[in-house]
């Protein structure tokens, strides 16, 4: 099959996945209304909407180069000789502005083919996404209303702090503070209320009320992460339209390392486009 003709085939395959409920036609001839001779039309979806009967044509171009004005002009003069109620250009290379501006001005959309498998036409996709990281750089104490606070007790790391609850030892103060980070308990204000306990080191003990405060920042990346999908971007500035989207894997660490070329940090603020994916995650400490 020449390269032109599977260029074709490919647009009505992709286009079947669209459709549900349609007739679509590939190589169909369709006689003119006004030409009174059988139009050849690369696809046609024909489709009843409520009682009314749609016709829609697809006209496909493998070209080195972008479609230009001609191309469209012709085209919008064949839509109207068959009276479709919409037709759509398809093209491997896009199109120049004047074709756009025609196209705009006609009606017609104007698609080009993505596939990022294809041995033809394969295509490099991406997509913005933006990461946003909860970090965990510590946490400090607060110990309200005891009788007696020992220097010890504030001096000592928290790791050798042991935390009892009615003579029941709960872990260590820096034990219970991870395990709260990691079972996801720590709300927005990142505080957490721990309760009145009884604190000891060595043979120094106290009770008081203990507030655990996270220093939690929020760091955010910015890339373009490659995908795999098979579809029509619309050139005229709406997107992409496909059925499925699959992204490469995400690996944040090595991007937090900048060991994935594209990524970096930012400022929320300096954030130029919107992202099409937004991923949130939180460190999780061993």
């Amino acid at each position: 099959m020449k390269k032109w003709k599977r260029f074709e085939q490919l647009v009505y395959e992709i286009q079947r996945t669209f459709v549900k409920n349609a007739i679509i036609k590939i190589n169909d001839h369709i006689k003119g209304v006004n030409s009174c001779r059988k139009r050849e039309i690369d696809i046609s979806i024909r489709q009843n909407i409520g009682q009314y009967p749609m016709l829609i044509i697809l006209e496909c171009k493998d070209f080195k180069r972008p479609i230009d004005v001609e191309k469209i002009e012709a085209f919008a003069n064949k839509i109207k000789d068959v009276e479709a109620n919409q037709g759509a250009f398809i093209s491997n290379s896009g199109f120049t502005r004047a074709a756009i501006n025609s196209a705009v001005k006609f009606g017609i959309k104007t698609y080009r083919l993505i596939d990022t498998k294809s041995t033809d036409w394969k295509t490099l996709a991406t997509i913005p996404v933006l990461l946003v990281r909860t970090a965990y750089r510590g946490f400090r104490m607060r110990f309200s209303d005891f009788d007696y606070l020992p220097q010890e007790i504030c001096n000592s790391h928290p790791k050798f702090l042991k935390v009892y609850d009615n003579n029941n030892f709960l872990g260590t103060l820096e034990e219970i503070a991870i395990k709260k980070l990691n079972d996801r308990e720590i709300d927005n204000s990142k505080e957490f209320y721990l309760g009145e306990k009884t604190i000891k080191f060595n043979n120094k003990e106290t009770k008081a009320k203990i507030t655990l405060i996270y220093e939690m920042p929020i760091i955010y990346y910015f890339g373009n992460l490659k995908v795999d999908l098979k579809g029509f971007k619309d050139e005229q500035g709406r997107g992409v339209i496909t059925k499925e989207i699959l992204t490469n894997k995400i690996i944040p660490y090595e991007i937090e390392q900048g060991k994935i070329p594209g990524w970096k940090e930012i400022n929320k603020q300096d954030l130029a486009i919107q992202p099409f994916i937004i991923l949130e995650y939180s460190d999780h400490i061993k």
